[in-house]
């Protein structure tokens, strides 16, 4: 549910557990199963918050090679350890991203909360690990990500079926991204929230040159045609119509 109002820009909101989906009441879980972490577990999440007490955030990524350099754990294990701690209220866990020869990439940031700076000695909450679907719902889960390949192969926005630009589209997608990045800057926001990468791809493929064709275009809703419509026909080559 957090993820769904962080996806419409609520940032506030998206930080308060609902108290209803399986993810906010584990103990209530229809779809989903949790189990107790391992005592190994518990372990790595003590060592984890106190890793986390000397920095103000770490990267996801950097944390666990900094704990587990044997690669004992998979990062899917790490992650569901996370979610866990996330879920207990010890730390929270915030997407961000950076932009690096012309590419945005991703990457989560992990700070302790109020409560897990709290100190606790060996005493640490009940964590529970997310283990998979309820077996009676099991086929269709697994079935979503065949579909969702095949929608992207059809839309030509996933894997090597996407559709490669043209040196003009090329040139396009790199003037909305250096656009992106500094409208993103001088608002403190990710530049994900200015446009989605998804978005200026499509605008570079379609090039739309009315504001009625950049109303089409999926990631431009009409705040964002508002706000930002006039730069982006700009930037596509196009004035605006």
């Amino acid at each position: 549910m957090g993820a769904l109002v962080r996806h419409f820009g609520d940032e506030g909101e998206a930080c308060r557990p609902c108290g209803i989906c399986d993810v906010c009441d584990p103990a209530g879980a229809v779809l989903r199963q949790f189990r107790r972490a391992t005592k190994g577990e518990r372990e790595l999440a003590r060592q984890i918050v106190g890793e986390l007490r000397r920095v103000d955030y770490k990267a996801a990524g950097t944390l666990q090679r900094s704990l587990d350099a044997a690669g004992r754990m998979s990062r899917n294990q790490f992650d569901g350890l996370l979610g866990a701690m996330k879920l207990a209220g010890l730390i929270e866990i915030e997407e961000a991203e950076y932009e690096k020869d012309g590419e945005v990439r991703r990457y989560r940031k992990v700070r302790l909360t109020e409560a897990g700076l709290e100190p606790r000695g060996e005493a640490m909450p009940e964590l529970l690990i997310g283990d998979g679907v309820v077996e009676e719902f099991a086929g269709v889960f697994e079935a979503a990500p065949a579909r969702a390949k095949k929608a992207k192969m059809a839309t030509g926005t996933g894997g090597n079926a996407a559709v490669a630009f043209t040196a003009e589209g090329e040139a396009v997608a790199g003037r909305i991204r250096e656009w992106r990045a500094a409208e993103a800057r001088r608002l403190g926001v990710p530049a994900y929230v200015v446009l989605h990468d998804r978005t200026v791809r499509a605008l570079a493929l379609t090039m739309p040159g009315t504001m009625a064709e950049l109303r089409t275009i999926d990631g431009i809703g009409p705040a964002k045609v508002e706000r930002y419509g006039d730069a982006i026909l700009g930037l596509c080559g196009s004035g605006a119509g």
